[in-house]
């Protein structure tokens, strides 16, 4: 069966260019074809459509047992990874060494990291690059590098191997290292006996087979020595230890970013710290409100100021008589001669020396149980009571202004999360432009769109999880800076009233909290760009 054969195949682009017009050939296991032409001719064209990064116009590619047409979604990255592509232009990740470049196809797979070790450095020596594995490819040659690039194409035991004009940019001399690499991995693998490789739907290059010798007839013909490649199955990772080693490559990933920029991960970690401070700051300083007109109201105390000529027995018996209610939790009878005492300690003893008498009534103080609306009626409705001292209506009003000012904690909230949630977004975002290339590389060798969405999601949760913990911190600091001065305020109104902040449980849901917020940011601007970078889909 051949590993890959066209029909009829024909591309046009929407400006009415035609790549291809009816190409049929077919590549049978072992073979090596060369498709040679002039700038235009389409190879470019043909390599993408492999590679489904373009989808044809008519006709059909077939990879195995495959049509290519019917690829989608999450397939295509499965097929890449059966396909290995050396790249005219190297495409290689400048910021990862050369063992971490070749490893890349290896990693997507899921595969061990002890196994993934022994095939790079096997590979790296069969290309001649072994004692440059730790290298970066900006120290390395044009030649090294392209060496790289198939090393990274072949490391995986790629079905198909696929070389976009892998000497075009180089001179004469580099250009003659390279066809033995990507010769001989053809020949360890596929090579059948006694065969050339053919001209392919193109012209043939005139020196594509120079030094090319058929293996021993009867055998497929294997390099000894070295740089011979270990062709042996590796065992196949549970979906577990794959999904574990991804989630790994890609918290590391996320934190070597932020590492790598301090100054602007501090940026954004504190726009975000602030954006949640206002809002939490708010909602504390309400709730230490409520909770300190809870004790107000708790403490508020009915007066009931009796008729003057009612006697003090009588103000004794009624006062017997309300302590029987359910919703009178205390009550205190004070004496006219109690009030006097009260005003002369108040200095007002010259005044009240020129009163002929006593001229205060009796007053039964009551402290409600619940509600006190029911206790206030019956008491005005007592035919000894003159005056009854209840003022409901500025609690009622306390109570409309936290009200108020709860939702417009909530209105805060939910302004300042969007603010934030578009700042981690922006921040995520500078980083995907900058990685661009990466992404497309990473595409490119079969990265799942959750692959590469990954990094950028622990990089918006650690975003979000430092500006939730430093959002704690500044509430904590604020908290230090006013407790003293609230305490004297306190205390010289004789109470005794200190802030309560965020508890641990309160505290974990705000980081964690923040957490997803930033989950979420990234998530959003992430998916959004791998949509607008999908080719295959349109």
């Amino acid at each position: 069966m051949p590993v890959l054969r066209f029909d009829n195949v024909s591309k046009r682009y929407d400006s009415g260019h035609h790549a291809l017009t009816d190409v049929s050939f077919q590549v049978d296991p072992g073979e090596m074809l060369f498709v040679t032409g002039h700038s235009g001719a389409g190879k470019s064209t043909l390599l993408r459509l492999i590679h489904l990064s373009e989808r044809p116009s008519r006709g059909a590619v077939i990879f195995g047992e495959k049509n290519l047409l019917k690829v989608r979604g999450s397939r295509v990255a499965l097929h890449r990874r059966e396909v290995g592509v050396v790249f005219q232009d190297h495409r290689l990740l400048t910021d990862r060494t050369v063992a971490d470049n070749v490893a890349l196809p290896l990693v997507l797979r899921g595969m061990r990291r002890g196994e993934i070790g022994k095939r790079v450095r096997s590979v790296l020596e069969k290309v001649g690059l072994a004692a440059r594995a730790n290298a970066l490819p900006a120290q390395l040659s044009a030649g090294e590098q392209q060496r790289v690039g198939i090393a990274r194409a072949i490391v995986g035991e790629p079905r198909l191997l696929v070389a976009d004009e892998p000497t075009g940019n180089l001179d004469p001399t580099l250009s003659a290292e390279i066809p033995g690499p990507v010769r001989r991995p053809a020949r360890a693998r596929y090579q059948r006996a006694g065969r050339q490789p053919r001209p392919g739907p193109a012209q043939a290059h005139e020196e594509a087979g120079a030094g090319a010798r058929p293996g021993p007839a009867g055998r497929r013909h294997r390099p000894a020595g070295p740089g011979r490649m270990n062709t042996e199955a590796a065992p196949r990772p549970s979906p577990l230890r794959t999904w574990l080693d991804h989630h790994g490559y890609s918290v590391v990933a996320s934190l070597g970013r932020l590492l790598r920029r301090p100054g602007a991960t501090l940026i954004t970690v504190g726009v975000f710290a602030v954006a949640l401070a206002l809002p939490l700051g708010l909602w504390a300083s309400l709730a230490n409100i409520a909770r300190l007109a809870g004790s107000v109201q708790q403490a508020q105390e009915i007066s009931v100021f009796l008729r003057p000529e009612v006697p003090v027995e009588r103000a004794r018996v009624v006062a017997d008589s309300l302590r029987t209610r359910r919703d009178v939790a205390a009550l205190q009878v004070r004496t006219p001669a109690q009030g006097l005492e009260d005003l002369r300690a108040s200095g007002l003893e010259e005044a009240l020396a020129a009163l002929p008498g006593n001229p205060l009534p009796s007053v039964l103080v009551v402290t409600p149980r619940g509600a006190p609306e029911a206790l206030v009626a019956a008491l005005e409705a007592l035919p000894e009571s003159e005056h009854v001292v209840h003022d409901a209506q500025w609690r009622e009003r306390l109570q409309r202004w936290l009200q108020l000012g709860m939702r417009l904690g909530w209105v805060l909230a939910g302004l300042l999360g969007l603010g934030g949630l578009l700042v981690i977004g922006s921040a995520v975002r500078a980083d995907i432009q900058a990685r661009r290339e990466e992404i497309g590389v990473l595409q490119l060798l079969g990265a799942s769109d959750g692959f590469i969405r990954r990094p950028f999601l622990y990089l918006g949760a650690a975003y979000g999880l430092l500006g939730g913990a430093l959002a704690l911190g500044l509430l904590t600091a604020a908290d230090l800076a006013l407790r003293e001065p609230l305490a004297a305020l306190s205390g010289s109104y004789g109470g005794r009233f200190a802030l309560q902040g965020f508890g641990p449980l309160h505290a974990a849901a705000i980081v964690a909290g923040a957490g997803l917020l930033g989950w979420l940011g990234a998530g959003l601007v992430t998916g959004h760009y791998l949509r607008q970078t999908r080719p295959t889909e349109t």
